[in-house]
């Protein structure tokens, strides 16, 4: 949708492409994550921390538009900030959880995908981006 909707407004080819480098990225988090979750059913310690990590992406939207409408940034940088904040959150989860001697692997696993889905959004008009993300909108 954001792809057409952005082509529909006279927007180069190019940032169509990137902006949907948003959302295929937060839904690609969120289908690893849960499913990690639902695989992880029966120990609770590991279903918890993925299902925390889901609970993450639901910050961004709301930080996102607090940022743009009450501070007036532009939405590139709003997404950037947000992106970053929920990356660090994961982060310091990983952290508390090597302070605490627990095993740590869940949040690793939540901070690494949750680092990499903002360094995709920061590299959104990159050529790797751009022919991915090409390839992504010819489907639909």
């Amino acid at each position: 949708m954001t792809f057409h909707r952005n082509l529909s407004q006279d927007a180069p080819m190019s940032a169509a492409i990137a902006d949907i480098a948003l959302n295929i990225p937060a839904l690609l988090v969120f289908t690893i994550l849960y499913a990690l979750a639902v695989l992880n059913t029966k120990k609770t310690f590991y279903h918890m921390r993925y299902m925390i990590g889901t609970a993450l992406l639901m910050i961004g939207p709301g930080l996102g538009r607090a940022l743009i409408i009450y501070f007036e940034m532009p939405p590139p940088i709003a997404i950037s900030i947000t992106l970053g904040v929920v990356a660090l959150i994961g982060v310091a989860l990983l952290i508390s959880d090597l302070v605490k001697k627990r095993d740590y692997r869940p949040f690793l696993i939540v901070a690494c995908v949750l680092t990499v889905e903002a360094l995709i959004w920061e590299a959104r008009y990159t050529a790797p981006w751009q022919l991915v993300g090409g390839m992504i909108a010819k489907l639909y």
